[in-house]
């Protein structure tokens, strides 16, 4: 697996696309955000851990089961966490569950960056956006993760693969 981002994309690039509205197309679709939330819910996670939130959207998914959540992004200050980047990041301490909703792709060292953060979680939810240069990805994680769960979304010309992964706190 490269060491490069998948896709890459600078955190000014990032800026200016949030404040262009360039993602304001995700409020759109978020059957993808319904699944984690109902996979948060079926593992009981009280913590959350979102890297690479961005406007927080899922929060408002699982806002109902007063889970504590913490949201880290690279590109824009999140409402309800902090900007950071993902990649040097250290997490202070362990989460039930940390997410990567079409995120992980823009990392560094994707696969590693999971493993390490599989370290500091019970779960770990992953949404991934179906297109060639992610097909990789999806078999590392296929491959060489215990996953949990496993569900194919397609609405529009949109396809998703969303992962419950177990932690290596599990």
């Amino acid at each position: 697996m490269a060491s490069e981002p998948i896709i890459r994309v600078t955190p000014e690039q990032w800026d200016e696309q949030y404040r262009s509205g360039s993602w304001d197309r995700l409020k759109e679709f978020t059957a993808h955000y319904a699944i984690i939330a109902a996979l948060i819910r079926k593992y009981k996670c009280q913590s959350i851990l979102d890297l690479g939130c961005g406007q927080c959207i899922l929060r408002d998914f699982i806002y109902n089961l007063r889970a504590e959540y913490f949201g880290i992004d690279i590109g824009i200050d999140p409402p309800y966490g902090i900007k950071e980047d993902v990649g040097t990041l250290t997490p202070m301490r362990q989460y039930d569950c940390i997410v990567f909703c079409e995120s992980l792709y823009y990392m560094p060292e994707p696969v590693f960056l999971l493993q390490r953060y599989l370290g500091f979680a019970r779960f770990s939810a992953i949404s991934i956006s179906v297109m060639p240069s992610t097909a990789e990805l999806i078999t590392w994680i296929e491959l060489q993760f215990k996953v949990l769960e496993d569900f194919h979304l397609s609405y529009g010309e949109h396809e998703h693969r969303i992962f419950m992964l177990k932690g290596k706190n599990a």
